[in-house]
């Protein structure tokens, strides 16, 4: 990754604060599981798709119960994210701000076991997980009062997420595992406060509250 951020004080009031990061991710990994079962005539054979004993009927009922699996997933991916400051005291103890930033959780492999398709083979497409893409926009207020011996905070915020990496649990009695997959898109959006009181040097009070 290379990033860096800048500070540009443009006056005594307004401050300009934008950052910038490239980033490379390559990951690559191995899965194998190999699984035992008992056959219809007592011998302990290996589970398989194909093969002596592959229509056995009692090793096709313990593959349904849990089927061997080897993959090697592969994932790589460039990413540019950048965000953007913006502060203003209005005051000497009043400071307002708004953020805009455009970021991302990188993207991944699965390695504990594939959903299987309708031919009973595991689903390739799903060993890798793309990067979410996130759009993130905050703005609120900064205040001290009471000769600084009182705070309070406000701020509200939106985030929207693109490709959002969830746990998905398949169902398939054979794969009750979680993997990550992505979901088209989550949103969240709310108001934040946060109250603190110096009333002495042995007192403190505060107090929050949040919607979302």
């Amino acid at each position: 990754a290379i990033f860096g951020q800048v500070s540009w004080k443009i006056n005594d009031a307004l401050t300009l604060q934008p950052g910038v990061r490239i980033n490379y991710d390559r990951k690559k990994g191995l899965y194998s599981s190999e699984v035992t079962g008992t056959a219809s005539d007592g011998t302990r054979r290996p589970v398989l798709f194909s093969g002596p004993y592959s229509t056995d009927p009692w090793i096709v009922a313990q593959r349904g119960v849990l089927s061997p699996q080897r993959f090697e997933p592969e994932f790589s991916d460039w990413n540019f994210s950048y965000d953007l400051n913006l502060s203003y005291r209005i005051a000497p103890a009043v400071l307002a701000y708004a953020t805009y930033a455009k970021t991302f959780k990188s993207g991944g492999i699965n390695q504990t076991g594939l959903p299987l398709t309708t031919a009973n083979v595991p689903d390739l497409s799903a060993s890798t997980v793309k990067p979410d893409s996130v759009n993130h926009f905050e703005a609120g207020f900064k205040t001290q009062f009471w000769d600084r011996r009182a705070t309070f905070n406000l701020s509200a915020f939106l985030t929207e997420i693109k490709d959002f990496q969830a746990t998905v649990n398949g169902g398939q009695f054979g794969t009750g595992r979680g993997y990550l997959a992505n979901a088209e898109k989550v949103r969240s959006a709310g108001i934040e406060a946060d109250f603190k009181i110096r009333a002495s040097d042995r007192f403190t009070a505060y107090a929050n509250a949040a919607y979302t």
